[in-house]
């Protein structure tokens, strides 16, 4: 073997994976098991997993390495019916490629969470299940840089066509922070969706942020999530208001 050629490996199976060993929650209709991986092309500022964007693993409680993430997903493919790659944005790190060859060779679903800027990953990885964040009306992501910039909308109609196209069983959600999307926005977000499409709106929670001056951004009342909610219901989509 040539020199050099054993650390890298080392270093690939050391990689750090952040690991929920079980929800129930994450993965409709499947026991589950999460795994966060770090880095992200987006620096949304209410964002709750700061570490995870900014590549902090070793903060991360419970991380593995990626050698002993295989290890679980062998010892608990019995118990377990599918496996969730999450961060951060997983679809940026070979290591959800690797993750999700071993959940299938153990029998495993995959799933994705994404901001759906990266479309030519997930066609590549085709899971059986993806949920897509809906940052706020795709004609405002430019104006928000922290949004991926120039062409981040596009690729994300991008994704949401690969979807369509593979027939995979999607959530679509959005976050609700206060200005960065609203009531206004709503019907452009409806334009993406179709009726029977399952849509999420997360309440802002401001207790951890990217951007620690939104710890004191007051989220949106009930009655402006509601508005905001009966906005897309009456498109024929599915919405439900989470957290």
């Amino acid at each position: 073997m040539p020199a050099g050629t054993i650390s890298p490996i080392i270093d690939r199976i050391m990689t750090r994976i952040g690991l929920q060993k079980t929800t129930l929650i994450d993965f409709p209709g499947r026991i589950s098991a999460v795994a966060f991986l770090s880095g992200c092309n987006f620096r949304c500022p209410y964002c709750h997993n700061p570490s995870l964007v900014l590549g902090n693993q070793d903060e991360q409680a419970g991380s593995v390495s990626l050698g002993e993430f295989f290890a679980f997903i062998e010892k608990r493919k019995g118990v377990l019916g599918g496996i969730v790659l999450s961060g951060g944005e997983p679809l940026l790190s070979v290591e959800a490629f690797e993750i999700a060859g071993a959940a299938r060779t153990a029998g495993l679903a995959v799933k994705v969470d994404t901001n759906g800027s990266l479309p030519d990953r997930l066609e590549k990885l085709a899971p059986d299940f993806v949920a897509i964040d809906i940052k706020t009306a795709p004609s405002r992501y430019e104006s928000f840089g922290f949004f991926g910039g120039a062409g981040t909308a596009g690729r994300l109609g991008e994704s949401i066509a690969c979807v369509r196209r593979r027939g995979i069983s999607a959530e679509f959600r959005t976050t609700a922070a206060p200005g960065i999307v609203g009531p206004e926005d709503m019907e452009e977000i409806a334009s993406l969706l179709r009726p029977g499409d399952e849509y999420v709106l997360n309440r802002f929670r401001p207790d951890t942020t990217l951007d620690p001056a939104w710890t004191k951004v007051v989220p949106y009342p009930e009655e402006t999530l509601e508005a905001m909610k009966a906005v897309v219901a009456s498109h024929g989509i599915s919405v439900r208001i989470r957290g």
